[in-house]
């Protein structure tokens, strides 16, 4: 059944009569609906029922639901709270939701926080922020410990700026283990590859980059192949003519 807003918030009234009555489930049942009808104040008081009750997770999921409807309250104990049970996920998503309301400082602070616990998703952030900063070494340091977790994530960007340092051989093993459904690693190897002089590497991966709609994979292999067709013509001017 579909709420308005106008209907949320009598809801919320409903709920909040029946909270100070002392009738929690019923303040919870009400505080429910309002939330389905998007009531951030609803989502942020399930918060405080369910860190009442010591429903701790059920706290975290509801105020992440009203820190990211915009509700402040629920971003100050999302915060409070994450850091008291420790939650990699709640530090990670407070980040999110300071760097989309371009507090860059604020969600480096966060990601820090989520990364100190094993988050490997805010790692990877850490990453993205140090080379958007300019910071190489630093990126390269946050893309390996989220790699180094599993963060797939994490393989394309880390093999992009070992490439972008010069480091083909450290690039490489990145790029092939980001390649799983990533046409931009798969473009990458066959350029390192057409580097080292590898055509036959390089036009395997140009195939399978320009197969998976890498539109610069397709004019490389056009390039590639009319060198090599060039390269052949040339070895059979020479048998014929040297």
């Amino acid at each position: 059944m579909e709420y308005s807003k106008a209907d949320s918030k009598a809801f919320v009234a409903r709920a909040a009569e029946a909270q100070d009555a002392g009738n929690l489930d019923e303040a919870h049942s009400w505080y429910t609906k309002a939330a389905r009808a998007g009531s951030s104040d609803a989502m942020f008081n399930l918060g405080l029922l369910s860190a009442d009750a010591g429903n701790l997770d059920d706290a975290l999921s509801w105020y992440t639901k009203a820190a990211e409807a915009g509700n402040l309250d629920a971003m100050y104990n999302l915060g409070i709270l994450s850091e008291t049970v420790g939650s990699g996920q709640a530090m990670y998503n407070l980040g999110v939701l300071s760097a989309d309301a371009g507090d860059l400082d604020c969600a480096r602070s966060w990601y820090t926080k989520a990364a100190e616990v094993g988050n490997s998703r805010a790692m990877c952030n850490l990453g993205i922020l140090s080379a958007e900063a300019g910071n190489l070494d630093e990126a390269i340091s946050w893309y390996t410990k989220a790699a180094d977790a599993g963060d797939s994530a994490a393989m394309f960007p880390l093999g992009f700026l070992y490439a972008q340092t010069g480091n083909f051989n450290e690039a490489r093993p990145w790029y092939a283990q980001a390649v799983a459904g990533n046409s931009n690693a798969m473009f990458d190897l066959g350029l390192l590859s057409a580097d080292a002089g590898n055509l036959d590497d390089a036009r395997s991966w140009f195939i399978q980059a320009a197969e998976a709609g890498n539109s610069d994979a397709k004019r490389e292999l056009a390039k590639l192949i009319s060198r090599k067709s060039w390269i052949f013509k040339l070895f059979s001017w020479i048998r014929v003519n040297v």
